[in-house]
């Protein structure tokens, strides 16, 4: 055998160990968004049989498993009520460590409802619980790709926590899609 035919088994072999590397190691893996129910907070609250506002404090974190961080264009969070959205909060230019939990925390301010919102929600609210719906909308920086999950949680009629009254699920975690 002459050093020719062993030189190109070498650098093929070589080669075909380093595209083997680089795949690993940059291949997309599985990015979780996850919600933390049991810090969520309702800051403030105004219900009148006319009127509804509420604004909350949502605790989330992202569960990047990739080797590399990811950028988030945006994070925008909506509290639905009934399909309504009654509060909104946006975090912008966040990015997720790699290989870890980067936490972050979205305020949401109130959105203008309509008076049969209002009426609903005093309806619900003679047994101290309100139905909540939150919907992630987030946007990646790399190439505009988007993805969403939501998850729903009872709350109370009430300022405060949510682990005050016993209706926490802890961290409800959705997969992005994006593998």
């Amino acid at each position: 055998m002459s050093c020719g035919k062993v030189a190109c088994g070498i650098c093929c072999g070589v080669s075909v160990v380093a595209i083997a590397l680089i795949l690993f190691f940059f291949w997309p893996r599985n990015v979780e968004g996850c919600i933390n129910t049991d810090d969520l907070a309702v800051t403030r609250w105004n219900l009148t049989a006319s009127a509804f506002t509420v604004a909350m404090t949502i605790p989330a974190r992202v569960k990047n498993e990739n080797y590399f961080p990811i950028d988030f264009d945006t994070i925008e969070v909506t509290a639905k009520y009934n399909d309504v959205a009654v509060a909104q909060g946006t975090k912008n230019d966040f990015t997720a460590d790699s290989r870890g939990d980067s936490d972050l925390t979205v305020n949401l301010e109130p959105v203008s409802t309509s008076n049969s919102v209002a009426s609903s929600v005093f309806a619900d609210c003679v047994d101290f619980i309100w139905r909540v719906t939150y919907v992630a909308d987030v946007k990646l920086k790399a190439g505009g790709i988007t993805f969403s999950f939501e998850t729903t949680q009872d709350m109370p009629c009430t300022n405060g926590a949510a682990s005050a009254t016993n209706m926490t699920q802890g961290f409800v975690c959705k997969s992005s899609g994006i593998t």
